[in-house]
């Protein structure tokens, strides 16, 4: 069992010096409960999706992480603010090597969300992207 709330505050503690060399705020809602998962693979996914946040999100921004129970599920969502994402990058943004804006992305492999999407897969839940008004949200489900 872990504590996806928990799990992600530590990860953001971790990467301290990359949110304060942007000076960006991360703001946490939900609760703090356990969910049955491999701890360490949750490790995985949230800093792949911590390190695109921070990537992506412009100087002085915010990021927002939400964990809450929906459904009998856990719904884990991390939205950062950035340019929308187009019809065409929304649907190829889990595919290995995809880069939504290659000159912003030349840091990044193209692998950091194709492997959150197998994590979260093998723990039989799913991944879903979306554009918000001013922001792009990752969710998954377990």
């Amino acid at each position: 069992k872990v504590c996806l709330m928990e799990l992600s505050k530590r990860t953001f503690e971790k990467l301290e010096c990359m949110l304060r060399e942007k000076n960006l705020s991360v703001h946490y809602f939900g609760t703090a409960f356990d969910t049955v998962a491999d701890e360490g693979r949750m490790m995985q996914v949230i800093t792949n999706l911590a390190t695109n946040a921070i990537r992506y999100s412009p100087v002085g921004g915010d990021i927002y992480v939400t964990v809450k129970r929906q459904e009998g599920k856990t719904l884990y969502a991390m939205e950062n603010q950035c340019p929308n994402l187009s019809k065409e990058e929304l649907a190829q943004i889990w595919d290995r090597f995809f880069k939504a804006d290659s000159a912003r992305s030349s840091r990044g492999t193209g692998l950091g969300l194709p492997i959150v999407k197998a994590i979260v897969e093998l723990h039989g839940g799913t991944c879903q992207v979306k554009n918000t008004d001013t922001d792009v949200e990752f969710q998954f489900t377990l």
